[in-house]
């Protein structure tokens, strides 16, 4: 870890459609500000679109320090920007679950997280990789990838009836699910299984979690591995419930391991994936695999 350091070209990435537009708009005028103060240029992409449109439109020369403001999923996009680059990346959580920033022990309040950038540290995190794409927090397979595109379609409804269309959707898919079956290889060992969902973390989860999610290092080297174990009438609701409180680790129904790398193969060609939230479709088989200290954030204060 290291002491904070001057930053010449500053490129701002915003979703202002995360959690609290207004706040990520006030945040956005303090980071241009305090950059502008250091005498920083500040390079903005598409003001419009989504993050990958603004990092296509960021100007040529390339930033020294990325400044994400948004959930999880921006600073998702975010950091696979700066993991291909080595350039830091500092976060001013707007999202909802804002697991990373938690984590980081990075403010919740947007302004005050950015507030935090001009006396943070340098350090740096795991990073994880899923069919080549980069996640900082979870990918989840199975039940949460489908509940989360009923949520979307939730949050994109029109009107309040759209809305309990996409309701009742989520809660038929989460009565239907089957489980999904799966042929886990990891260091030349098999196994097969059918489960709800299956969670794997950058760093495994910390024990004592309760609605926290939160990671017992940053920095361990390892995958946390977690398949559910939910049987029964009940067993999708139960294993929801799990997933929610971020009890994975003491939760006596689900399966838990630690890799390096981890293989997934299943009958169907392709899988729906969680990534920070994200839902990406992967071709199977999926290799997950951490790639241990890759990404440089700001996080703590000198």
């Amino acid at each position: 870890m290291t002491g904070p350091v001057p930053f010449r070209r500053v490129a701002i990435l915003t979703n202002r459609r995360s959690g609290s537009a207004g706040a990520a708009g006030d945040a956005v005028a303090m980071c241009e500000a305090w950059a502008r103060r250091a005498g920083s240029l500040v390079l903005r992409g598409a003001e419009r679109g989504g993050i990958g449109q603004q990092l296509d439109a960021l100007p040529g020369t390339e930033p020294d320090l990325v400044i994400a403001i948004g959930g999880d999923g921006t600073i998702n996009a975010g950091a696979s920007f700066c993991v291909e680059h080595d350039v830091p990346l500092a976060i001013v959580p707007t999202g909802t679950m804002n697991l990373v920033a938690k984590d980081l022990d990075i403010p919740l309040d947007p302004l005050s997280a950015a507030a935090c950038i001009e006396r943070a540290l340098v350090r740096r995190i795991d990073v994880g990789r899923a069919g080549g794409q980069v996640f900082l927090h979870s990918a989840l397979v199975g039940l949460a990838p489908h509940l989360a595109k009923e949520r979307e379609a939730m949050r994109s409804a029109e009107t309040p009836l759209d809305a309990l269309g996409a309701g009742l959707g989520w809660v038929r898919r989460l009565a239907a699910h089957e489980g999904i079956e799966l042929l886990l290889r990891s260091d030349n060992a098999a196994a097969r299984t059918t489960v709800h969902s299956l969670a794997v973390t950058v760093n495994p989860l910390r024990d004592d979690n309760v609605f926290g999610h939160r990671r017992s290092s940053l920095d361990s080297g390892v995958l946390g591995v977690y398949a559910s174990g939910d049987a029964g009438d009940l067993a999708g609701l139960r294993t929801v419930a799990t997933l929610a409180s971020g009890r994975l680790e003491s939760d006596p129904n689900t399966l838990r391991t630690a890799r390096r790398s981890l293989t997934l193969e299943s009958p169907s060609p392709s899988l729906d994936v969680a990534l920070d939230g994200e839902v990406r479709t992967l071709r199977t088989p999926i290799e997950f695999n951490i790639e241990p200290c890759a990404l440089r954030v700001l996080g703590g204060a000198a």
